[in-house]
């Protein structure tokens, strides 16, 4: 398999789980897509990254106490 082959396959792997979704969501794919690409993703991902700043700080604070 070469890995054009397989990045294709992948691809639609994840179209084929989003479609899946979307129906048992009652939206629609491009409705889906939206919301975890442009919405969830981005949200969780700049969650994650002010809760790693916090801890870095909270840990660097503890750290200069003792």
């Amino acid at each position: 398999m070469t890995y054009d082959h397989f990045m294709n396959s992948l691809f639609y792997v994840c179209v084929d789980i989003l479609r899946w979704g979307a129906k048992h969501l009652g939206m629609t794919y491009e409705e889906l897509n939206i919301w975890v690409f442009v919405v969830i993703h981005p949200a969780l991902t700049l969650t994650l990254a002010v809760l790693c700043v916090y801890l870095w700080r909270k840990s660097a604070h503890n750290v200069h106490i003792q």
